[in-house]
C-alpha cells in the first residue's frame, strides 16, 4: 500500500524531476517537491493535488549547506520520508584522484 508513503523529489520544477513527481502521484505516493524557488513549483503542486495526493513544496539552493539543512528540518517537521529521488543532487568539488575512488 503506497497511499501513506512520502517521497522527496529534488529538482521537481521541470524535466525529469517533474515527471518523477507526477509518476509518483499517479501511483498514490504523496510528494514533497523541491526547487530553488517555491514559485517554480506552483503549477506542479496544482497538478499533483488534482491527482488526489498530499503534497507541498520546499525551496533550497542545494549547493548551500545551510539551506539544505533548513529544508531537511522543514520536511522532518511535517512528514517522514519513505523515498528520495535526488534528481538535482550536486557533487561537491573534491581533491580526489581516480586511484582513490
Amino acid at each position: 500500500m503506497t497511499e501513506n508513503k512520502w517521497a522527496l523529489v529534488t529538482g521537481a520544477s521541470r524535466g525529469i524531476g517533474r515527471e518523477i513527481a507526477l509518476f509518483l502521484a499517479k501511483n498514490q505516493i504523496n510528494v514533497v517537491v523541491h526547487s530553488r524557488s517555491l514559485k517554480h513549483t506552483e503549477s506542479l503542486i496544482c497538478e499533483l493535488k488534482n491527482l488526489g495526493i498530499k503534497t507541498f513544496a520546499v525551496g533550497a539552493e542545494l549547493s548551500d549547506e545551510m539551506q539544505v539543512r533548513k529544508m531537511a528540518d522543514e520536511i522532518d517537521k511535517r512528514v517522514a520520508l519513505d523515498y528520495l529521488f535526488n534528481n538535482a543532487g550536486i557533487q561537491p568539488k573534491a581533491q580526489m584522484t581516480l586511484s582513490q575512488v
